[in-house]
């Protein structure tokens, strides 16, 4: 017989219980606990997109709950059900409201996230971080700039910058201008950083950037795992979005001919080499 399926409402109760001193989420806070995963499964999180938060009630008046359950990290943590999603859902929820004063709590969410190695919910960041907008671009660039802070923390805000001009075009010269200056300092600035300064530079087709790029290059601190030699940049750079799917899509088709012509043992051994560069 299968085991009967615990409400996600009880198996937070139990969790809450368990911990008497803990104040509980009220309405319509409540609500977040059980949504669950975003889109259902964690390898399709990021590329969802935010519930209706709104239409659950939540607003401005209850930023400072949602920043509580956004860092209620023992929750997350805790085999709780759904609600172990919580803080996920505050995450997206306090974003959606685009507040500028909170913008150094998802900074403070991000070191936090790192520290743990929770790439799952560090790779909604980005997203996240979209959502502020233009307000969170100096922020961010503080803190990939700074080679003090860790290194996923700033591969992140990395992400988040190219995430906000794509998001708010009328942001993108801003970005661009930020990443071009990051990479003035490429000769000081780890490999892996300047790779995905010049990733996020190619996604943003920004032409204007290549005497920054090629700079960069020349220092010899450019992580070509991230966009692969200067004369792939260069080319990659220009092309418009659907010039640019269609390449992958051939890249591909070309790379699933090869693997079927292969054994499965020099299959493997081929998808091997990959990852072993990675």
């Amino acid at each position: 017989m299968a085991p009967a399926k615990v409400p996600a409402g009880l198996v937070y109760a139990v969790f809450m219980s368990s911990k008497s001193a803990r104040q509980p989420y009220t309405a319509p806070l409540d609500r977040l606990l059980t949504l669950g995963c975003p889109g259902g499964a964690e390898d399709v999180w990021r590329e969802v997109p935010f519930d209706d938060y709104a239409s659950m009630g939540i607003g401005p008046e209850h930023a400072a709950e949602l920043r509580r359950l956004m860092f209620d990290i023992q929750l997350h943590e805790q085999d709780a059900g759904a609600a172990s999603y919580g803080p996920v859902h505050a995450s997206r929820a306090l974003a959606a409201l685009v507040l500028p004063e909170t913008i150094p709590d998802f900074l403070e969410l991000a070191r936090k996230l790192d520290r743990l190695d929770d790439d799952l919910w560090l790779d909604d960041l980005p997203k996240i971080l979209g959502r502020l907008g233009e307000a969170a671009i100096d922020p961010l660039a503080r803190v990939a700039r700074d080679s003090r802070e860790s290194f996923g923390v700033r591969l992140f805000f990395v992400d988040g910058l190219e995430r906000i001009a794509t998001d708010h075009p009328e942001t993108r010269d801003r970005v661009v201008a930020v990443f071009v200056d990051l990479l003035k300092y490429a000769e000081y600035t780890d490999p892996g950083i300047n790779g995905k300064v010049i990733y996020s530079l190619v996604e943003l087709r920004a032409v204007e950037a290549l005497p920054a790029i090629k700079a960069a290059y020349a220092t010899g601190r450019v992580d070509e795992m991230f966009f692969g030699t200067l004369e792939y940049v260069e080319h990659r750079i220009t092309l418009t979005p659907e010039q640019a799917a269609e390449e992958d899509r051939k890249a591909g088709e070309n790379a699933e001919a090869s693997l079927e012509g292969m054994s499965r043992e020099e299959a493997a051994k081929a998808v091997g080499e990959v990852f072993d560069r990675l």
